[in-house]
């Protein structure tokens, strides 16, 4: 289709049709890219070598099939049904510099992150202002689509600081020219657990998001729990540099480990919540109660509001915790909530006192849009490294047949009613190749042969 080069280089594209060509690549290379890193996998299409532009900001009434010329793009502070894929394909190609990093044989330099993390900044500071992220207090006439779209943006911008910088999280010294990274990677994981409480509280019945409840069973599940792991990671490892100076204190506005195991703790309950009617969360709300186990055992300590591995019930479960908690390969899709109220969000009983939001902890997103006229404290939102994924690990390293129970499905359970088919034997087989054999080089080779199929 040539859709990697853009209908300017091209014969016989119309003005209407090389606009939804460009509109096409644009998405097939944002599918592509989040699909592909989603799965673990290199995306395919940064192989290729493209010169195709981004869409024009214009409104579909802009031009039409007859169109001879397309007109001026509008600019970028007019909202059009354009105005998100563009700015979202512009940070996921920022995006995809981290992906390659990420997936790279070889560790990269720390001048090359620096740089991918330049770039990533840039775009971000060239989104519309009313594009990004605002308290949903500020959002009341806004259509929901377009809250919806500014969290997208948001995600994606502070998913891409958390690929970039993780690796230096780990560190086995902290050297203290990675303090950035340290703590930009720690203050883009806050954040999407910032998105995480907002949007929940927006999704809830009667709340401005109540009829998009999908957004928050999306890939945006997989987007938190990378943070739960990165703030995981954090309250684990030392918080000082090799001068000793604590890295933690230098985020903005400074974080303390109790603060993030608040934190942790109360995108548990989230979880915990979303799962009696999202069965996907449930796994979710496992691992981070994982997380938070080892948490304790590690530190020593007691997290209030948290039930400990004794604990033998828990309100609102089919069974004891220790019973859905004790291993990962024991988690299954069928295993749900009941016991929740009519609207489907609570888990936990009513008179339960829920979790300071990270406004209430003095937390404040850096990246939501400031208004004019107002000041800071007018913009706040209310809102030995272990396996954080419950994986136990043996003296030889991990346990895989553990490893194997949670990435594959049972394969020993096949009902009984689908029909099992004995093998063909092998004389059958051949016997069948020599009656279809079908010669169709001649035909592939032929004149006009993409437009012909060749006949049976």
């Amino acid at each position: 289709m040539g859709l990697h080069r853009d209908p300017s280089n091209l014969p016989r594209i119309t003005p209407y049709q090389g606009e939804m060509r460009r509109r096409m690549w644009n998405l097939a290379v944002q599918i592509d890219l989040l699909v592909a890193f989603h799965l673990g996998l290199p995306c395919m299409i940064h192989g290729i070598e493209s010169d195709t532009a981004l869409p024009r900001n214009l409104l579909d009434s802009d031009f039409s099939e007859d169109s001879t010329e397309l007109p001026p793009s509008r600019p970028m502070t007019d909202y059009t049904p354009v105005t998100y894929p563009i700015n979202k394909a512009r940070i996921a190609r920022g995006f995809g510099l981290v992906a390659r990093l990420s997936h790279s044989l070889t560790l990269p330099s720390y001048t090359e992150v620096m740089r991918v993390d330049a770039r990533i900044q840039d775009v971000w500071s060239c989104v519309p202002l009313f594009m990004k992220v605002k308290p949903l207090s500020e959002c009341v006439t806004d259509a929901p689509m377009l809250v919806i779209q500014r969290f997208g943006l948001a995600a994606l911008y502070q998913k891409s600081r958390c690929v970039l910088h993780r690796r230096y999280l780990v560190d086995p010294r902290p050297l203290k020219e990675h303090d950035y990274s340290r703590r930009t990677c720690l203050e883009a994981a806050i954040a999407l657990l910032d998105y995480q409480s907002t949007m929940f509280e927006a999704t809830k019945p009667g709340a401005i998001l109540a009829q998009n409840g999908w957004f928050s069973a999306s890939l945006a599940i997989n987007d938190f729990l990378l943070a739960d792991m990165i703030v995981a990671l954090a309250v684990q490892r030392q918080n000082e540099s090799e001068d000793g100076i604590d890295w933690m204190a230098t985020c903005t506005p400074p974080v303390t480990k109790e603060s993030l195991i608040e934190m942790l703790k109360h995108s548990w309950d989230i979880w915990t919540d979303m799962s009696a009617t999202v069965k996907d969360c449930l796994k979710a709300a496992n691992v981070v109660r994982t997380m938070l186990r080892r948490i304790q055992t590690q530190l020593g300590i007691n997290i209030e509001g948290f039930d400990s591995p004794d604990d033998s019930t828990q309100t609102g479960s089919v069974g004891s915790s220790s019973q859905q908690t004790s291993s990962m390969s024991d988690t299954t899709m069928g295993s749900v909530y009941t016991s929740s109220p009519p609207d489907g969000y609570r888990g936990y009983n009513d008179a339960e006192p829920l979790v300071p939001t990270l406004a209430n902890l003095g937390m404040t997103d850096p990246n939501i849009a400031s208004i004019e006229g107002q000041n800071d404290a007018s913009n706040q939102q209310h809102m030995n490294v272990a396996d954080p994924w419950g994986m136990s690990q043996t003296q030889s390293g991990y346990d895989w047949n553990q490893f194997d129970a949670l990435t594959r499905g049972p394969t020993d359970m096949i009902p009984d009613i689908i029909p099992q088919f004995p093998p063909m034997p092998p004389l059958a087989q051949q016997n069948w190749i020599d009656q279809n054999n079908y010669n169709d080089f001649g035909d592939f080779l032929a004149t006009n042969a993409w437009n012909s199929f060749p006949g049976m």
